[in-house]
């Protein structure tokens, strides 16, 4: 696939796919006439670019996670993984509470707004919001 064809597969633009190559988070091949072909394998590295980043993960750290499909399990390699997965692990633990918590909100509000009369006033849980704790 090309790069326009797999810009617009992966709902993403030239500039980014261009930044990723530079950066060597993905690493399409070249067709004989110099231009990218990305294949199934390329997807795949692209949508866990994607989901790493929607997770707030760094490129640097993504470009870590991506390095470990490949290179040897070292020991640095294993006590490296280990401190940026505990550390990426209670982050997503601490951010699931706290969507947690605006979920349940949100609800409460849906209730107020679709039950008026044995719900609490709106006002009241739009100030809620600010006891959230993130």
């Amino acid at each position: 696939m090309n790069t326009h064809a797999f810009a617009a597969a992966m709902h993403t633009t030239r500039d980014t796919l261009r930044y990723y190559e530079e950066t060597g988070l993905l690493v399409p091949q070249r067709a004989a006439n110099h231009y990218w072909l990305y294949s199934a394998a390329d997807q795949a590295t692209f949508k866990i670019i994607t989901n790493l980043k929607k997770a707030h993960l760094s490129l640097a750290e993504i470009k870590t996670v991506l390095a470990l499909r490949t290179q040897p399990v070292t020991a640095d390699c294993r006590a490296d993984t280990l401190a940026l997965m505990s550390t990426k692990q209670a982050e997503f633990a601490h951010t699931a509470a706290y969507y947690s918590q605006l979920a349940a909100l949100a609800q409460t509000m849906v209730t107020a707004v679709t039950t008026p009369a044995s719900a609490p006033a709106l006002d009241t849980l739009i100030e809620k919001l600010a006891t959230i704790d993130d």
